[in-house]
């Protein structure tokens, strides 16, 4: 009985963490020898490091959509485009029912479609076609682009992710 009331008490300052090791020599009782119990007990692991808010690998990173009708022709990696809508983050851009030019960036990682969501080029982006423009940005770098001029500036510093013609 005495054994175990001495491993009830290594093991509740364990829990507690009061020690960061116990050990405990019971007394020989009928017919059993001398046992000795030890509980050591971890220490805490360190915090995971933070994901950055800007830059390389930011966390969160939020989905920027724009809307609107092509100015000209695409040209190899960029096309005109005036904005006439999009998500929640590209309000700026249409605010007062105004339009907004904007020059979309795009490279060899940039995915062309159609609305049916067949694969396209953007050679066959004609003027007057109407066009979204799927940027990944980090959500810091929207929060802090307050004007219309600060949003766009951003946007067009920005590669899009994927073009989708509309017609």
């Amino acid at each position: 009985m005495r054994l175990k009331a001495v491993k009830f008490a290594v093991a509740a300052l364990a829990v507690a963490g009061l020690g960061g090791t116990a050990a405990a020599l019971a007394t020989p009782g009928k017919g059993s020898a001398p046992t000795t119990v030890s509980i050591t007990t971890a220490t805490t692991p360190a915090a995971p490091s933070q994901k950055p808010t800007t830059g390389a690998g930011c966390r969160p990173m939020v989905m920027l959509i724009v809307k609107g009708t092509t100015s000209a022709g695409a040209g190899p990696s960029s096309l005109s485009l005036n904005v006439t809508g999009g998500n929640h983050f590209a309000k700026l851009l249409v605010a007062n029912n105004a339009s907004t030019a904007l020059t979309v960036n795009t490279n060899a990682n940039t995915k062309v479609t159609t609305g049916s969501g067949a694969t396209s080029t953007l050679g066959a982006i004609d003027s007057g076609d109407t066009v979204l423009a799927q940027y990944r940005v980090c959500k810091a770098s929207l929060t802090g682009a307050t004007t219309v001029g600060a949003l766009s500036t951003l946007t067009t510093s920005l590669t899009a992710k994927k073009v989708v013609t509309l017609g």
